[in-house]
């Protein structure tokens, strides 16, 4: 068996919304699936809405407010179960974390807007574990503009602010998240980033011409930077359906989209990043638990030693070199 890091899920959140428990639930996610599955390290989401900049709130700061909410589950979940997962802060944590028989968690950001005007969140973000930093979800905010199908909109570059996160973000040792920024955001963070960074839950926008999906230019991008995308299992990022085709994502797809992309950008560019809870497509392979028939299949098509670096090791380069520990 071949373990697996897969850099996104939006399963803490919800979760949290459903208050079902971390360990054994009906999700895409959860301890027992991903043991089952062999399970590396798991990253886990921080969604907080841009629209909940507008919600009331005591503090005067209802983002910071879900923030905070989101967080103390994630630590709850932690404590309650120690006996298979533990928070990890570096890649000698998820290293540790494997040989006492653990699963490591790494807290991740989705939608950039928490941070209004004020980069100072960013290290309160990393003082509580943060690794890996979204800028954008699906609408502009301070530091830049998400995957559009207004080409004006696809084309803006990081604002100001932006370009000051990115500098800020590689000093903290915190990874930059592409995946839901726009084409001209991709390539301001390609040229002011001095370290490399993920597209957490990317595919090949040449197979499925999703805005989403990174077009070969950038996938040659992550190559020559370093850098590393992780395969969306959405049906919708994947291949384009009819309306009435099964909504059930096949591993063939998966394994389509892995062979282009390491093609395009090479053997250190690729890894996983399911979106589970973010989908809501069937999938062949069922949830996190099935997994290793993901790893079988592409066992097919890649060396063992590709293998491993699209299972894992390409994601924990990327961490290592952006924490410089």
């Amino acid at each position: 068996m071949v373990k697996t890091i897969d850099l996104h899920c939006d399963t803490i959140v919800k979760a949290h919304r459903l208050k079902a428990p971390l360990r054994d639930n009906d999700l895409q996610v959860s301890l027992n699936k991903l043991r089952q599955g062999g399970a590396l390290a798991q990253c886990f989401a921080m969604y907080i809405a841009k629209r909940f900049e507008t919600e009331p709130s005591q503090t005067g700061d209802p983002m910071m407010d879900r923030y905070e909410t989101i967080l103390s589950s994630f630590r709850r979940e932690m404590a309650q179960n120690s006996d298979i997962v533990k928070q990890a802060l570096t890649v000698q944590d998820i290293l540790d974390n494997d040989k006492n028989g653990l699963i490591s968690a790494i807290l991740t950001m989705e939608e950039g807007a928490i941070v209004g005007n004020d980069l100072r969140r960013l290290d309160r973000f990393h003082a509580d574990g943060v690794r890996i930093f979204g800028f954008t979800w699906n609408y502009e905010n301070t530091l830049g503009y998400p995957n559009s199908l207004d080409s004006e909109v696809m084309s803006k570059g990081l604002k100001p602010l932006g370009i000051e996160a990115v500098e800020k973000l590689n000093k903290l040792g915190i990874a930059i998240d592409v995946s839901h920024l726009n084409d001209g955001g991709f390539y301001d963070v390609a040229r002011y980033s001095k370290k490399p960074f993920f597209a957490t839950h990317s595919n090949a926008r040449s197979l499925c011409d999703c805005t989403r999906n990174l077009p070969d230019d950038q996938l040659r991008i992550l190559g020559e930077t370093g850098s590393v995308t992780g395969l969306n299992f959405c049906d919708v990022f994947m291949r384009k359906k009819s309306p009435d085709e099964a909504r059930m994502l096949p591993i063939a797809d998966i394994v389509w989209h892995a062979r282009y992309i390491v093609d395009k950008a090479g053997e250190d560019a690729l890894a996983f990043g399911s979106d589970f809870e973010g989908i809501d497509n069937d999938l062949e392979f069922k949830d996190a638990s099935g997994m290793q028939q993901v790893v079988q299949a592409l066992s097919r098509h890649f060396t063992s030693s590709q293998l491993e670096k699209i299972c894992y090791k390409n994601a924990l380069r990327v961490l290592k070199e952006v924490q410089n520990v």
